[in-house]
């Protein structure tokens, strides 16, 4: 009944990313805020790993129910939903995509089904997740993804990367601050502008980077890259996390100054609207003048 339950919930919310009338779009609306109700009411489900076959309509994602980004899509279809609906609204057959941060490949698998003609790369760390997001690749059989098992910095080594104490699965981070940490494992590390050359692209359009405190070193370590291809850069703002591994959100957003980049606030319709405002914690969407 669960499953069946959670099914149908996933399978008319699809439809908020197709559809343009507003009264229908309204009504789909109340439909996402059931499913949200219904997903907060579960939280407390046990560890289970579910096999979702319409994620994005008809994507298979395999996820546990018991973390926050698996329990989420289970029951809603999306996890950060209005940011799925800027990349919908933005992505186009022959573009070429970085994902830094892929974790089970949400981003990674919903970008490969749009860009048929193009390309995502996908970067992950953490062993357990990388291997999750391999089996997300392989069920969907999608030929135009590059997944590779490191993480992104501005140099090239090794570094301890930690598991937290937490429900949400997309937590693992190389600056754990205070957090409770329940266990560590050495990761390789590189820096993009040493190792793009490897992927045989002629363009990039977009990154999308959400790494839990390593997202200023990883934009060092493309800043090149950037300068060259000036794709769309879309990345989580974290204060907490930024401070744990000692910066703010204001060196990021200089960063991009520096590069002549715009912030940019993701809408609730999946527009951009531009923002003078240093968020805390968003994701933020950077455009090249």
């Amino acid at each position: 009944m669960t499953q069946t339950l959670a099914h149908f919930l996933r399978s008319i919310n699809n439809n908020l990313l197709q559809v343009r009338q507003p009264i229908l779009h309204k009504v789909l609306k109340v439909f996402y805020g059931l499913s949200a109700l219904v997903y907060k009411s579960n939280s407390k489900r046990k560890s289970e790993t579910v096999t979702i076959t319409n994620f994005d309509r008809n994507l298979k994602l395999k996820v546990n129910t018991a973390g926050s980004i698996g329990a989420t899509v289970f029951w809603t279809g999306f996890h950060e939903f209005h940011e799925l609906l800027f990349l919908n609204n933005f992505l186009k057959p022959e573009m070429v995509v970085v994902d830094a941060g892929a974790n089970i490949g949400i981003v990674t698998l919903f970008a490969a089904k749009r860009v048929t003609s193009g390309k995502v790369i996908a970067f992950e760390p953490v062993p357990s997740v990388y291997q999750r997001l391999k089996e997300n690749i392989e069920l969907n059989q999608l030929k135009n993804i590059t997944s590779v098992a490191v993480g992104l910095s501005d140099t090239t080594g090794t570094l301890p990367i930690y598991e937290i104490d937490s429900h949400n699965e997309g937590l693992s981070t190389l600056y754990p601050g205070d957090l409770r940490q329940l266990r560590h494992t050495e990761v390789p590390i590189v820096p993009l502008d040493e190792t793009i050359n490897a992927y045989s692209i002629q363009r990039l359009d977009l990154i999308k980077m959400d790494i839990e405190g390593g997202e200023l070193m990883a934009l060092r370590g493309m800043k090149k890259v950037i300068q060259h291809y000036r794709p769309v850069v879309m990345i989580e703002i974290n204060q907490k996390a930024y401070s744990s591994a000692g910066y703010t959100p204001h060196d990021v957003y200089t960063f991009f100054q520096q590069l002549g980049y715009t912030p940019h606030e993701i809408t609730k319709s999946g527009t951009l609207q531009t923002t003078t405002t240093e968020a805390t914690f968003a994701n933020i969407v950077f455009l090249p003048a």
